[in-house]
């Protein structure tokens, strides 16, 4: 579900991209705003889509010197670098998270009665009724 989601979000970023592109190359141009005979300019989608899927018509447009002209190898580098992004960001995060957990660790201590205690970072072992110091649990009872 991950996956598909950020192919559908790449594909409209790349979709973005593509339009700009097509706009602005100097040996292409006006694909997607053409003027008219009235001298205005309009949106002319017919034409854009159609270089959009002239990859299945053209199968020269799969060569690597072509693939600026091609949507779909655009989306899947995008998809790719999202990919990487994402993988790269959540290594990062667990990285942080590791850290964090080394730092705040909980030690699990028992009493005879078996009654829980714990640790916290703050060298206080805490129960439901009482709070001990660190020293006080482990002193000698004859001190």
């Amino acid at each position: 579900m991950k996956n598909s989601m950020m192919l559908i979000s790449s594909s409209i970023i790349y979709l973005f991209i593509f339009a700009m592109y097509l706009e602005l190359s100097p040996s292409l141009g006006n694909v997607l705003f053409r003027t008219s005979s009235d001298g205005f300019k309009k949106i002319n989608l017919p034409s854009f889509f159609g270089v959009v899927t002239a990859p299945f018509r053209i199968p020269e447009l799969w060569r690597p010197e072509n693939w600026d002209l091609n949507y779909f190898v655009g989306v899947f580098v995008i998809f790719g670098l999202l990919r990487i992004y994402k993988d790269y960001k959540r290594s990062k995060m667990s990285e942080i998270n590791k850290q964090i957990l080394k730092s705040h660790r909980t030690y699990l201590y028992t009493k005879p009665s078996s009654s829980v205690l714990y640790l916290s970072p703050l060298n206080t072992i805490q129960n439901e009724q009482t709070s001990f110091s660190k020293e006080t649990l482990f002193c000698n009872k004859n001190d």
